[in-house]
């Protein structure tokens, strides 16, 4: 298929994608999920506000497709994730649009950085070393875990069920350093481990990787873990390059999206599969992103939660922001409400806070295309993308392994993009 005809296809199933996510939203979420604030209160003038919005973004996306393909995908992912469910319970719901505004304006930098290169010094290790490098870090953290948890499986957790059962037993059991562990491992070390031991050859290596990732979310019931090994595995497999793997991409999500109340009908009987895929990955984040701006509203926190900076602001509140936002919106304190980088930068700074996370977003994804990784890691950006989603920028670089994903970047194989 030739550059353009893809550039086409990726416009047609984008814009098939944004249709059905809004036959979704009021087909699905604002029936079944009401009590959370999901309401259909369409609004013409909005809804064509939105529209002009996504065809600007979607010159941006021409611009890409012309100058950077890597930055191209990562560009298509955010308007998946944060552009469409932001505007769709903006203009179908009549929510404030000043979370859509920012995340419009926070995906601007990203496409001024497209034709810049970080000067960066690359490691050259023995493909033998990094071999057992990778081996010695999974084993190194995950006996731990095993050591603490078990082998406790349960089985009903393929189907997606009994996943918070499983998660009340791992958060009553794994804590401190030993959640550290578990993150570093099920986000970045492990999924990264499975692509560089596939490119090596090192297939009895990359099912020992596939396994561990496997038990992690047996033992937790993390669905973005259970996700993040058949995503590792298919965008190695499908697609030859980042334009490629976005068409799969695409392809793929609409498929899934089609087949998701046929699956739920025919065999589990409850709609656990659109709850999941729809409801939390989709358009929940994008609700806590409007309760989070409407909560903080010229009230910024200035970073007073964290434990260095309550030290210079006092926090005024006496229990966690994500379970404070929880109670204030959602009636209840068992939840903790979590916050994506664009709520996060308004919560602590307000619209300036914004700005900055934008920038360092950006500054993250030059990094990541000045190393120019090889397009079979294009999985693990997935994942990233949806983990911007629902943890603050210092969370990511602390909890969810950024910085490690960072340090071995550095030395893992390249491949002109």
């Amino acid at each position: 298929m030739s550059g353009y005809r893809q550039l086409l296809t990726t416009y047609l199933l984008l814009i098939t994608l944004n249709l059905l996510l809004e036959w979704y939203y009021f087909n699905f979420i604002t029936p079944s999920y009401i009590k959370y604030g999901f309401i259909w209160h369409f609004n013409i003038l909005k809804y064509i506000e939105v529209k002009i919005f996504l065809l600007l973004l979607f010159v941006g996306l021409w611009y890409l497709f012309r100058n950077n393909r890597f930055i191209f995908s990562i560009y298509v992912l955010l308007i998946i994730f944060f552009f469409y469910p932001a505007s769709i319970i903006y203009c179908l719901s009549d929510f404030s649009g000043e979370p859509m505004y920012s995340i419009f304006c926070m995906m601007l930098p990203i496409v001024l950085v497209c034709n810049l290169k970080l000067k960066l010094v690359r490691l050259n290790l023995p493909e033998k070393g990094k071999n057992l490098f990778f081996l010695c870090m999974i084993l190194l953290l995950l006996v731990p875990i095993i050591f603490k948890m078990g082998f406790y499986i349960n089985f009903e957790n393929i189907f997606l069920k009994d996943v918070y059962e499983t998660r009340k037993i791992f958060a009553e059991n794994c804590s401190g350093i030993l959640d550290y562990f578990f993150n570093w491992l099920s986000k970045v070390i492990i999924p990264i481990s499975i692509i560089f031991f596939l490119m090596n050859k090192k297939y009895t290596y990359a099912i020992l990787a596939v396994i561990c990732l496997l038990y992690l979310y047996f033992i937790s019931g993390n669905k973005l873990t259970y996700i993040t090994c058949f995503s590792m595995l298919f965008f190695y497999f499908f697609g030859k390059n980042f334009q490629e793997k976005i068409l799969w991409f695409l392809s793929l999500l609409i498929i899934v999206l089609l087949f998701l109340p046929i699956l739920d009908n025919l065999f589990l009987s409850t709609p656990i599969l659109q709850g999941t895929f729809v409801m939390r990955m989709l358009f929940f984040p994008a609700l806590l992103n409007h309760s989070y701006f409407d909560f903080f509203s010229n009230n910024p926190l200035f970073f007073a939660e964290s434990h260095f900076f309550n030290l210079f602001f006092p926090y005024p509140y006496t229990m966690k922001v994500g379970f404070l936002i929880s109670q204030t919106y959602f009636g209840t304190v068992d939840m903790f409400a979590n916050n994506g980088i664009v709520s996060d930068g308004y919560m602590n700074l307000g619209y300036f806070g914004v700005a900055i996370n934008s920038i360092i977003l950006a500054i993250i994804f030059l990094f990541f295309n000045s190393v120019n990784l090889d397009s079979k890691y294009f999985g693990y950006f997935v994942t990233l993308i949806f983990l911007f989603l629902s943890a603050p920028m210092l969370s990511m670089f602390i909890t969810s392994g950024l910085f490690i994903v960072m340090g071995l970047s550095l030395f893992l194989k390249t491949k002109a993009v």
